[in-house]
């Protein structure tokens, strides 16, 4: 009965730790490859971008693909959140990952709320490799110095308070 019990009570520490969709804590973790700061993405219009653009923001950067449905549920959480914190120095960017240009402006265009982020492409997976991503979605929180302070693996509530708040809380951290 004794491992049985283990189990249990394993299972429920698991569950608490991971159970909460509107869960983020925010903690540090040991930061992309400097090349990683250095990836070149292209948008939709073929421009190139990299994150250093973003520089003096909290950015927010997420993985997704069309045919990845938590990725798609996700997608209103990110624009509201964008709208949340619009005044702020605050970013959400989307890159798409496998897919083609034209793939992903056909499936924004079915979208019944419109989804006006920035938007990655990262057609190879290149990038998601280079960042050792291993599921979709993924999104990467960096504080305004470029730092990565959290990797978030699967869907969540972009807006939910229990995000919003420790975001608002990298907006006013120093450079100390």
């Amino acid at each position: 009965m004794r491992p049985r019990s283990f189990f249990n009570a394993l299972l429920i520490g698991l569950l608490l730790l991971g159970g909460s969709s509107h869960a983020l804590a925010l903690s540090l973790v040991k930061p992309a490859p400097e090349e990683a700061q250095a990836l070149s993405f292209q948008d939709l219009q073929g421009q190139t971008f990299q994150f250093t653009d973003y520089a003096d923001q909290v950015l927010v950067v997420n993985f997704w693909a069309t045919w990845c449905p938590p990725c798609v549920k996700e997608l209103p959480s990110f624009q509201r959140l964008q709208e949340t914190l619009q005044e702020e120095a605050f970013q959400v960017i989307l890159i798409n990952v496998g897919e083609s240009p034209e793939q992903v402006v056909a499936f924004l265009q079915d979208l019944e709320q419109p989804i006006t982020l920035p938007q990655g492409l990262d057609e190879n997976w290149k990038g998601f490799g280079q960042l050792g991503l291993r599921g979709l979605p993924s999104t990467l929180i960096y504080d305004r110095q470029g730092k990565l302070v959290e990797r978030v693996l699967g869907e969540k509530e972009w807006d939910a308070p229990e995000i919003v708040t420790p975001l608002r809380r990298l907006l006013t951290q120093s450079d100390d």
